[in-house]
């Protein structure tokens, strides 16, 4: 048999019946515990025979009481010691740093990542104290931590720790109350962020050039829907227009465009999203917030999301009204030159045509 389980058989049933019944009993409960190795028990032998295998009485009971008692303590022992040696191996070949501490500070479990993101030994690392790796700047956040913890917890936050050569550890923390041999203690987990954090300080700068470009460029810019409605325009367009950005972002382009301007954009417009252009150019006509109507000269793109679809144009609108109302002022000059030319050319023939007749008259 297994050694979970206890051969229980009755050898001699000489005794009364009420002691068979009691006896009964004590037997059954003893098999469904389980006993370590196979017994006999017999109910009229008053001690262990070790030699034989035999026991009776109740020293047999408590025997194998005992023997029940210490198996399922060897076995919790085991199994949790199983527990402990594969947490520790989850832990040791975890990518993120994992460390235990009290509430002093003091580490008192670090796994190998802890030590390679920091750059120490191990020796080295356990000699130190939390507030000796955590920056000033953060340091001082321990107090809320603190509460956050207490209020729910656990506690999710960003730290900059110190590493051996003085760089700066950037690191994303959840913290959470566990016991370490006996004594209360916080558990962290801690993933280095310095990859996410040079991604967003590019994406800023990235986004504060786009603004800069946006904001002092010469001619207007906006972005604008697909429906014609003004998503988001710089200054330099409220200043073409008289809008305000607000007063603008309420309209679309279609609100400005003299009426008699208008089918030639929103077909421009059709054939950008249908993909039959690439962009257009187009010299129309706006109506100022005064009344004033101006020339402007619209270049306009499509910007697409990554499946292809169309998103939103860009728009650049240059106002040309001085250029157009120079060319009006040329067109005028030249009409008129043309004009004088021609009367020019008039007087000199009545100018021919009188000194011919002179001269036949004096003839």
């Amino acid at each position: 048999m297994s050694p979970s389980s206890a051969r229980l058989s009755w050898l001699h049933l000489r005794s009364t019946a009420g002691r068979r019944v009691i006896f009964g009993l004590f037997t059954l409960i003893a098999f469904n515990i389980g006993a370590l190795t196979d017994l006999v028990l017999h109910p009229d032998i008053p001690y262990f025979d070790p030699e034989h295998m035999v026991v009776g009485g109740a020293t047999g009971l408590l025997v194998i009481l005992l023997l029940v008692t210490v198996e399922r303590s060897l076995s919790d022992q085991r199994k949790r010691s199983e527990a402990l040696r594969q947490m520790a191996l989850v832990a040791d070949a975890a990518p993120s740093s994992i460390t235990v501490h009290d509430f002093d500070g003091q580490f008192l479990y670090a796994n190998p990542r802890t030590f390679e993101m920091h750059g120490y030994s191990r020796t080295e690392f356990m000699a130190l104290n939390l507030a000796q790796v955590d920056m000033p700047t953060t340091a001082n956040l321990i107090a809320t931590r603190t509460e956050d913890l207490e209020k729910r917890g656990e506690a999710t936050f960003e730290v900059e720790h110190r590493r051996r050569d003085g760089s700066i550890l950037p690191l994303a923390v959840t913290i959470t109350r566990t016991t370490w041999d006996g004594r209360d203690a916080l558990l962290s987990t801690a993933r280095d962020i310095t990859e996410r954090r040079a991604a967003e300080a590019a994406l800023r700068d990235s986004e504060e050039r786009f603004r800069a470009t946006f904001e002092q460029a010469a001619m207007g810019i906006a972005l604008v829907a697909l429906d014609g409605k003004w998503l988001r325009v710089n200054q330099k367009l409220c200043d073409i227009t008289g809008y305000c950005r607000d007063e603008l972002e309420q309209r679309s382009f279609g609100d400005l465009t003299h009426p008699d301007d208008v089918t030639s954009s929103v077909e421009a417009v059709r054939q950008l999203v249908a993909g039959q252009i690439g962009d257009f150019t187009s010299e129309q006509r706006y109506l100022r917030k005064d009344g004033v109507q101006i020339w402007v000269a619209v270049t306009a793109s499509l910007v697409r999301i990554a499946g292809g679809e169309p998103d939103y144009l860009v728009a650049v609108t240059e106002d040309i009204t001085e250029h157009k109302q120079a060319e009006a002022a040329q067109a005028t000059l030249e009409a008129q030159l043309q004009q004088a030319q021609k009367m020019e050319s008039v007087g000199r023939l009545a100018g021919g045509v009188a000194h011919d007749f002179n001269n036949m008259l004096g003839a």
